[in-house]
C-alpha cells in the first residue's frame, strides 16, 4: 500500500505505534505488542466500515439510511411486505432532523431501491470480512508493509425519483411484464408524480 492508503486503512493508532518502533521512543521488542497492533488496525477498519454503510436517499429531501443493523434489517423485511400488500410503509428522520413518513411505496420501487443498496452493502460486508481475517494473521511490524487491504464504497446515493422513473419507463415499453405489481406501481405513479417539476411528492411531514 501506498503512504495515503495506509494512514486511512491502518489508521493513525497504528501508524503511531509503528513510528515508534522505528524511532526509537518505544523500546519493547515490536513482537511483544502485536496484539495492540492489530487492535488498532481491526477497530479503523470496523469504523470504517461503519462510514461507508450509510446510504443518502434523495427525493426532495435527503436522509442517510444505515446499510447494516436493526433499520437495515426492517426495511428488509418491509420488502416482503410491500410484495405481499402492494406497498409498504416508512418513517425516517432526514438530514435536516425532521421526521417524514410515506405509506404505500410500490413493491417495484421497493424492490429496485433495496436490490441497489444491497449490492453496496453486500460488498462493503465482503471486504470488511476480507481485511479481518488479514489482519488477524498479522505476525509482526513488518507484515503491515506487506498488508494489502480493500477499501470500502463510500458515497453511495440513492436517487428515488431517478429510480421511479426508470421503472416507469420500463413499464411502458414492455421491459416490466405487466401484473398485479405494475397496475399498483402505475396508479401510485399517477397520484404522486408532478408533470411542471418532473418529480415525485412520496415523503411528507409527521
Amino acid at each position: 500500500m501506498n503512504n495515503t492508503q495506509k494512514k486511512k486503512l491502518i489508521g493513525v493508532e497504528a501508524l503511531n505505534l509503528i513510528n515508534g518502533y522505528e524511532s526509537g521512543t518505544i523500546i519493547n521488542p515490536p513482537i511483544l505488542d502485536i496484539p495492540s497492533l492489530k487492535l488498532y488496525i481491526n477497530n479503523n477498519i470496523q469504523t470504517l466500515y461503519a462510514t461507508a454503510q450509510l446510504v443518502k436517499c434523495i427525493n426532495g429531501i435527503e436522509f442517510y439510511l444505515p446499510l447494516k443493523g436493526d433499520e437495515y434489517a426492517l426495511l428488509k423485511s418491509k420488502v416482503l411486505e410491500a410484495k405481499n400488500a402492494g406497498g409498504a410503509y416508512i418513517m425516517f428522520t432526514t438530514t435536516t432532523g425532521h421526521k417524514f413518513y410515506t405509506k404505500d411505496i410500490p413493491y417495484l420501487l421497493f424492490n429496485q431501491f433495496f436490490y441497489d443498496i444491497n449490492a453496496v452493502s453486500t460488498e462493503n460486508h465482503r471486504r470488511k470480512e476480507s481485511n479481518l481475517v488479514k489482519i488477524d494473521k498479522i505476525q509482526s511490524v513488518q507484515d503491515v508493509d506487506l498488508l494489502i487491504l480493500e477499501d470500502f464504497i463510500y458515497d453511495t446515493t440513492s436517487n428515488l425519483n431517478n429510480l421511479a422513473t426508470q421503472i416507469k419507463v420500463n413499464i411502458d415499453n414492455g421491459v416490466i411484464p405487466i401484473s398485479r405489481h405494475t397496475t399498483i406501481f402505475s396508479n401510485w405513479y399517477n397520484n404522486v408524480y408532478n408533470p411542471a417539476t418532473e418529480k415525485y411528492t412520496i415523503f411528507q411531514a409527521i
